[in-house]
């Protein structure tokens, strides 16, 4: 990913506690943390937004060359604080090319939930289809040549990927015979599983990821099969089997209009999901791929009822970080451990870069939101060469960012180690550019609002007793995943 983040560029945050207390700026480059008095945040505040000198001494009675030593001295510190970074980390690079490889092995799905995003699974413009044995074969003896050892996780999903079951066994023992070893992982329904799936599973150490939306009510509401049948009951059946089998099990939800209206807050699905697992994915409805055409307003993001549930969970799941039995959210647990260990994410725009798919026909995508035919990698898997995971990768971000500069955009949005800024609307919108910049908009200012609060709770967690407690849960927590 090209370095976008500029030394003199920050975000500040504050008051932490009220008009009166201590501010807080963040520094994106060196992921630093620092504390401020009320007047420098004031007029690094006013800098960042744009603001003259001049009108910045006329609004804080700062006088002008006071505001430039303030300005002067935070950019000293920021290339302190950058220098030491780069010096312990030894400015090691991230991998190069690919090494997260997603199968979509299924673009057919046996329920039909209101909001999906993936339409059932085809993205509305595949074929509805499962991956053949020998398309598979082929998949992976290619990948195995062109990226061997450096391909770190497989994962497969749909559509549901359990639909194509036999398709996945032939993938895993096909790496096997190749002498790659990654990390297997399947996104499922939960509605498939048996102890013959589960036997194969468990025998590759698989992670499994189930879609459960909250409890009875909120989960039959949107999440049915075909038929219009309820799938609650089901799924908690297949959950309690795969606990009693001891399978390494996360659970992702989607946060919807209708638990909003029925009165449902974040801080109530999740602590019903935690009884399932304890490592939980929640987005909200809407947010894949961002700003799909379904609604002209998020009803979610520009309601601020929705930010006060923000506030409220982000506050429960740091109480639960800090307890003996922890819920980890994979967005806010993800951040702690960056901010913590100083780790730079590969987002920005998005993380695509770190990624390659492989749909049923055999064509090769980034990433299985970005489908236009711009962004295709091959037609064919036969096809694919090494060069092609640079060039065409640098092309595609390249194009992605063209895409944000005509929204005009601001590039460097501070939070973009926490929240990638999922490219998806700018295809599947193209023909709306008013609408993007609208929802865009939107989604950028809730983030830059919520990013603010996890940033403060981790001030004010570190300032206590049981900080200790949470940073040896977020290790455990890593590391787990680490040795998975």
């Amino acid at each position: 990913m090209k370095t976008w983040r500029a030394i003199n560029d920050y975000h500040v945050i504050g008051p932490v506690n009220g008009p009166d207390s201590e501010w807080l700026v963040y520094h994106p480059l060196s992921m630093s943390l620092f504390v401020v008095d009320e007047l420098k945040g004031k007029v690094l505040q006013l800098k960042e937004k744009g603001y003259s000198i001049a009108d910045i001494s006329l609004i804080t009675r700062c006088n002008s060359r006071m505001c430039e030593r303030i300005f002067e001295e935070s950019e000293e510190i920021f290339q302190k604080k950058t220098f030491e970074l780069k010096k312990r980390s030894g400015e090691k690079s991230r991998k190069s090319g690919p090494h997260n490889i997603w199968f979509f092995v299924s673009t057919g799905c046996n329920m039909a939930c209101s909001y999906c995003y993936a339409s059932g699974g085809d993205f509305k413009s595949f074929p509805k289809e499962i991956m053949k044995k020998e398309t598979a074969q082929i998949a992976v003896q290619k990948l195995s040549q062109l990226l061997g050892d450096s391909i770190t996780t497989v994962s497969f999903f749909g559509g549901e990927p359990l639909l194509a079951f036999e398709t996945i066994k032939v993938i895993v023992e096909e790496f096997i015979k190749n002498g790659i070893m990654p990390r297997f992982a399947v996104s499922t329904n939960g509605t498939l599983l048996d102890h013959k799936k589960l036997d194969f599973l468990l025998k590759h150490n698989f992670s499994v990821t189930v879609s459960i939306d909250g409890s009875k009510d909120v989960h039959d509401h949107n999440r049915r099969f075909t038929n219009g049948t309820k799938t609650f009951k089901h799924v908690m059946e297949n959950v309690e089997i795969l606990k009693n089998r001891g399978v390494r099990l996360s659970v992702q939800a989607t946060y919807t209009y209708y638990a909003f209206n029925a009165g449902y807050t974040l801080i109530d699905i999740v602590d019903f999901l935690s009884s399932i697992a304890s490592v939980i994915a929640i987005k909200k409805e809407e947010q894949f791929p961002l700003l799909s055409g379904k609604i002209d307003v998020d009803n979610l993001v520009s309601n601020p009822k929705f930010y006060n549930i923000c506030k409220d969970y982000i506050t429960y799941i740091f109480d639960r970080l800090s307890s003996s039995e922890p819920v980890f959210d994979l967005a806010i647990t993800r951040a702690i451990g960056e901010v913590v260990n100083k780790v730079h994410s590969d987002f920005y725009p998005c993380g695509f870069k770190a990624h390659l798919t492989v749909f049923p026909d055999g064509s090769v995508y980034s990433c299985h939101l970005l489908t236009n035919l711009h962004l295709k990698l091959t037609d064919n898997i036969l096809n694919l060469e090494k060069n092609c995971f640079y060039n065409k990768y640098e092309e595609i971000e390249e194009w992605l960012l063209e895409k944000f500069r005509d929204l005009n955009f601001p590039l460097k949005v501070w939070f973009s180690d926490f929240q990638d800024l999922c490219p998806a609307a700018l295809i599947s919108l193209e023909s709306d550019p008013l609408l993007i910049k609208k929802r865009f908009g939107e989604f950028i200012n809730f983030e830059s609002l919520f990013w603010d609060e996890v940033l403060k709770k981790i001030y004010i967690m570190s300032k206590k007793g049981n900080w200790q407690k949470i940073l040896e849960n977020i290790s455990h927590y890593f590391g787990g995943r680490k040795n998975a």
